[in-house]
């Protein structure tokens, strides 16, 4: 069973570090499996991931301020927006664009 969850924490840390890049994939949901695989599973992977400044900005606020703050749904939100428009222009479908 240690071995399953030190897999899925590397899965989940992964996909999380991904999402840092890739605006519609969430990071802190991620993170915050991957954390609790690591602690259950291995001592030195959860000091190595707390230890992140990704692990810091993400979900360390996120328990702080008991969720996103005004400029990280901001951010998320002007993202979110920018590629919806990008997918209208892109689309050809009247009925699409019009929903």
């Amino acid at each position: 069973m240690k071995y399953v969850l030190m897999t899925l924490g590397l899965i989940f840390a992964g996909i999380g570090f991904v999402g840092i890049v890739v605006p519609l994939l969430p990071t802190t949901p991620f993170l915050l499996l991957a954390a609790i695989c690591f602690s259950r599973s291995s001592k030195k992977f959860n000091h190595w991931l707390v230890n992140t400044k990704i692990h810091d900005e993400y979900v360390e606020s996120f328990k702080r301020d008991k969720g996103f703050t005004l400029k990280k749904k901001f951010k998320l939100l002007t993202s979110l927006y920018i590629l919806m428009g990008i997918s209208i222009f892109i689309i050809d479908n009247l009925y699409i664009r019009i929903t």
